[in-house]
């Protein structure tokens, strides 16, 4: 029973809005004594400061920023396969969770505001989805990418990725940019924000082309990929911050 419990609340808190990271990314938590936080109140008036608030696009950039960075550092390590697959399981990760934030805030959003012709380009991004879930799908169970097999379903995968991700932002992006208002996009900036916490962290093929499908089904899956993710290796926390941080610009 108290393995059981332990089990439960390790998967609730990994819907915390702080998850930013796969499991074994995160570095061991220490708690501050009262000597180590009693600052001057002058410092923590001046020092405080709330994160500013970032739009729909500015998120939907930042993260094809770390997508591309974390395909660099897979080929990086191509003669170095442990830490290659590593890398991979960041990818899959990252994309699992962007795609589904995609389908169910930036689509809908596109539709909206865009009328027939935004539902054409987001039908178009969401088979690209399709394809990229596919062959996720069949690489999830992947020890390393060196057999052939799976080499070239990788770089399939990855070559029509990066593409992908360049017609959206030639193409959905800006057009979405050019109708939707600022409130508009910092309102959806929140929902697509939220939704990355609770979307599931491994591709389901089935449900990029189901959107009205998707958050009930993200509800159901997303623990349970966040239990599978436990026995998966990451690259290390202070390493994909510097990765992330070298391509956003954000530290």
């Amino acid at each position: 029973m108290l393995v059981m419990f332990r089990v439960f609340r390790l998967v609730i808190c990994s819907h915390s809005p702080l998850t930013r990271f796969p499991p074994s990314c995160y570095p061991p938590v220490c708690f501050p004594t009262a000597s180590t936080h009693q600052f001057p109140i002058s410092f923590q008036r001046t020092q405080i400061t709330m994160p500013q608030q970032r739009d729909l696009i500015e998120q939907i950039l930042d993260d094809h920023l770390e997508i591309r960075a974390f395909c660099k550092e897979i080929q990086k390590h191509r003669d170095n396969p442990k830490e290659a697959i590593k890398w991979f399981h960041q990818l899959t990760w990252e994309v699992a969770r962007h795609s589904v934030a995609e389908e169910l805030v930036l689509y809908p959003l596109m539709e909206q505001e865009l009328g027939s012709w935004g539902k054409q380009m987001a039908d178009d991004s969401r088979a690209d989805h399709q394809r990229t879930k596919d062959d996720l799908q069949f690489l999830s169970d992947a020890s390393t990418l060196e057999e052939m097999q799976m080499h070239e379903r990788y770089v399939k995968m990855a070559d029509e990725l990066l593409v992908h991700l360049d017609k959206e932002e030639r193409e959905d992006i800006a057009s979405l940019k050019g109708v939707a208002s600022p409130d508009v996009l910092l309102k959806a900036g929140k929902d697509f924000k939220r939704t990355k916490h609770f979307a599931p962290t491994r591709p389901h093929p089935e449900n990029s082309m189901k959107p009205l499908f998707e958050t009930p089904y993200s509800l159901m899956v997303a623990p349970i990929d966040k239990l599978r993710d436990l026995f998966r290796s990451f690259p290390d926390h202070d390493a994909v911050e510097a990765v992330e941080a070298k391509a956003t610009g954000h530290s």
